[in-house]
Formats: structure tokens, C-alpha cells, sequence
């Protein structure tokens, strides 16, 4: 199998190579991807029969090959249950598809869609393979796990690099192989409400606001298409086919609803104190943004801890730059190119150990050293990152004045079963350096370098 990606990440081309017939004659099917426009070519068949397979649509796909129509019945994680066709006035079902919880397809019902393999979580079935393209990674349905680790691992620490949607794939669903996203709170219970347990997208047409999207206007028909499983026209019934425990799941946990109001008293009791970044951290945290919180150094350089880590790492490279002049000889020019990590582990009475705990400083150092006479010039930058996953360790639980001692394990509980999300907190600058060192054979060197 070989794969050809635009410069932007996109699939264009897919290449299997087989044997074929009694001989094991090589062959090849090519797969084409071109904006919705599917390709195929294949040279293991009787007059290399290759074109344009089908297009997708808002409701399915064209399939180009028998000059028809395809629509398609959508479960809440966007897997394809049914496909039909029309004919005459009548729909005819020409596949349907029945998924253990990780992906895997039921034996039975119906098999028919040729070309098209766009059915779990809408992915790309890699037969070849038996695995879902992702994009940024592909999926084993067989094992409920990733085929290569998590490129944003450090987000989920908690679970195993390999793991997928949590581990909740009755919830979530990874759009693109790198984190797990789900409507949160009420957004959920209306989703499901509406879309799968005999509800009616109707009154969510339009537009809807969704606090978890943001707040931003959004037309949840218009998202999950055409599915209406209750029927818009009127067939959802009057009751609740639910368990009374799936009831209570959905209309919220009572234990996620204590520690989040915990942590919300937290939040105003800092802010009170005028503990902001540690205040704001929490609320993102709450808020399930998840991905990257970018930190101005501004806000960094107001704590001691930080500030020893930042000295630390800048005069270990003026210590460096010291030593490699002394070496130098007249009319020589040299370069420096190397970095140093400073571990920043704040004491319990800094908001910065409420704020993210321990972390870490990489700077990453690029310097030119030139000697004439007794005088070494230095020219070079430092570009710096700061960084810390702002997750829990299980186990592990923290003093919070008035608070008393907060278990990590609460926060941990909101990730698997709340909308909590871990996030990284980072921050990244630039220095520019200049300056001399000048070296005295019968008194005392000098040294000034300016970090600006």
C-alpha cells in the first residue's frame, strides 16, 4: 500500500499492489481523491476497467457506475446505518450496517455498496487493511485502539496513547485521529433527545444556539443532514423508551454537578484574592475547550519560580558563551548552537502551583562568536517555550485554602464522565543577544551581554 498526500495534508491518491491470478501477476488498484470525486483503476481486471466511481453529496453520494441516487440514515456519531435508493416512488434499502461499540461491523444484514467505503464515523474503510482512515491516523475497529500512538498524547495522560474516543465511543468521536469531541452538557442531552430517542429535529432547526460550539448560531438539521429518527412529520411518540438509569445519565450526574460546583465556589473564592490565571485555568478546564491556552510571558514573569528558571537557563548560557571565548583565538569565528530545560516547581504558597503545578522551560540557544584583540562579540537568539499539561494525577490531591485537601481523582471524573477537558497551557518568545566578553591576560575579564 502507498499513499500520496497534498503539501496540506489531504489524500489524493492511493496505491495496492497485489498478484493476481494463477501466475501472481502483479496488479494494481489506484484510487484517485479528488475534491468529493472518487477514481478508480484497476489493472488486475479484464480491460483495466477504470473512472469515476461516485461524488459525494449533502445526502450520500452519486454512485456514477449504476446511474443512481444514494442517500443515507446517520446515527448520532455519523455512522451510516441505512442505505437507499429511490425507485419509482419507493426507497429501496441497499445497505445497512449494524457496529459493535469500537467500529466493528456486525455479520449479516445488507452488503452493497460498491466503490464506497465512507460508513463508520464517515472514515474510509481501508479494506486492504481493515482499518479507518482518520487522517492523522488510521483505526483498528478489531482491537478498539489506534495503529500509532496519539500525536497530542500529553492532552490525555490519564489514558493510553493508543486509546480511542476515551474509550467511550457510545459518546464521542475523533474527527480527525488527534482528540475526542462530543456535544457537552444540555448540547448532549438535546442531541440525543432529539435525534435518537424518538425526538424531532424541528424545533432545532433554524438557529440554535450550542454553549459548547461556542455560543455561535448553528443548524443542527442542517449538521446531521436529513436524519430524523423520531420524523419532523410526527412519529416520535409521546414517552421514554429509556431505563430509568439512562434517564438520570442524561439529564446529568449527580457527583460530576457536586465537584463542578466545588470547583466553580473555588474559582470565586480566587478571584476574590485576586488568583486570576489560576481562577481562568480551572474555567477553561470546566469549560472543555481542551487544545493549547496560550500564556503571555507578562503574566509568567510576575512569579518567582518562573523567573529563577528563566535566570537559570540564561546563565547557563552565558556560563556557555564564557567558556567558548576563552578558547578562541585572535581572528577566529565560532558558532554555539544548544539548549537547556529548567524544570519550574513552585511552593505551595504561589498561585502558580494552583495555576499549573510543575512545569517546564526549554530554551533553545543559536549564537555567533567572533575574537579580535582581547575582544569576543557575540550575536544569537534564544527562542524559549514554557509549557504544562494542565491534567490530574490520580491518587494525588492538593491543600486549597478554605477548600481543604481537593482530590485530583474529582478532576479526573469530570474528564471521563463530565465535559471537563484537559488542555496545555504554553507560552513562547524570542531573545535577542548581543554583546562582548573581553578577555585580560594579567587582570580580571569583563563580560556584558544584553538579552533583549
Amino acid at each position: 500500500m502507498s499513499y500520496s498526500y497534498r503539501a496540506d495534508g489531504v489524500k489524493v491518491k492511493k496505491v495496492h499492489h497485489y498478484f493476481h491470478g494463477r501466475i501472481k501477476a502483479d496488479a494494481f488498484t489506484t484510487t484517485d481523491y479528488i475534491d468529493g470525486f472518487q477514481y478508480e483503476g484497476d489493472t488486475g481486471l479484464i480491460g483495466n476497467m477504470s473512472g469515476l466511481q461516485f461524488f459525494a453529496t449533502s445526502e450520500g453520494y452519486f454512485d456514477y457506475v449504476n446511474n443512481r441516487y444514494i442517500y443515507h440514515y446517520n446515527d448520532h456519531l455519523g455512522n451510516v446505518r441505512v442505505s437507499f435508493a429511490r425507485e419509482g416512488n419507493t426507497a429501496v434499502i441497499v445497505q445497512q450496517n449494524d457496529y459493535y461499540a469500537f467500529g466493528l461491523k456486525h455479520s449479516g444484514g445488507l452488503s452493497g455498496n460498491g466503490s464506497y467505503k465512507y460508513e463508520y464515523n464517515g472514515k474510509e474503510l481501508q479494506e486492504e487493511l481493515g482499518m479507518y482512515d482518520y487522517g492523522a491516523r488510521f483505526y483498528m475497529p478489531d482491537l478498539g485502539r489506534w495503529g500509532v500512538i496519539d500525536p497530542l498524547a500529553e492532552m490525555y495522560t490519564r489514558h493510553s496513547p493508543y486509546h480511542y474516543a476515551v474509550n467511550n465511543p457510545m459518546r464521542f468521536i475523533d474527527p480527525d485521529g488527534r482528540s475526542s469531541q462530543t456535544f457537552e452538557g444540555q448540547d448532549a442531552v438535546n442531541a440525543y433527545w432529539h435525534l435518537i430517542f424518538g425526538g424531532s429535529i424541528s424545533s432545532l432547526s433554524g438557529g440554535s444556539s450550542f454553549g459548547s460550539l461556542g455560543g455561535q448560531e448553528f443548524n443542527l438539521s442542517s449538521f446531521f443532514h436529513y436524519i430524523d429518527p423520531g420524523g419532523s412529520s410526527g412519529g416520535g411518540g409521546g414517552g421514554s423508551s429509556l431505563s430509568p438509569w439512562m434517564q438520570s445519565y442524561l439529564q446529568g450526574d449527580p457527583k460530576v454537578k457536586e465537584i463542578e460546583d466545588r470547583y466553580k465556589q473555588m474559582i470565586i473564592a480566587a478571584r476574590k484574592k485576586g488568583k486570576n490565571f489560576a481562577a481562568d485555568n480551572l474555567q477553561y478546564f470546566l469549560n472543555g475547550k481542551g487544545g493549547t491556552k496560550k500564556i503571555g510571558l507578562n503574566t509568567l514573569i510576575q512569579f518567582g519560580a518562573f523567573n529563577e528558571g528563566l535566570e537559570r537557563n540564561k546563565s547557563r548560557f552565558e556560563n556557555q558563551l564564557y567558556d567558548v571565548a576563552e578558547k578562541l583565538k585572535d581572528g577566529q569565528t565560532t558558532s554555539l548552537n544548544d539548549y537547556w530545560d529548567s524544570v519550574i516547581n513552585p511552593g505551595v504558597f504561589s498561585e502558580l502551583y494552583y495555576a499549573s503545578g510543575m512545569s517546564q522551560l526549554t530554551s533553545k540557544g543559536k549564537f555567533t562568536l567572533s575574537r579580535k584583540g582581547n575582544t569576543i562579540t557575540i550575536s544569537g537568539s534564544v527562542e524559549n517555550r514554557w509549557h504544562d499539561p494542565y491534567n490530574w494525577n490520580a491518587g494525588m490531591s492538593a491543600y486549597i485554602p478554605g477548600f481543604g485537601d481537593v482530590s485530583d481523582d474529582d478532576g479526573n471524573y469530570l474528564i471521563e464522565y463530565g465535559n471537563a477537558r484537559p488542555f496545555l497551557l504554553e507560552s513562547k518568545w524570542k531573545y535577542n543577544v548581543s554583546g562582548t566578553i573581553i578577555i585580560r591576560p594579567y587582570w580580571f575579564d569583563s563580560k556584558n551581554i544584553n538579552w533583549k
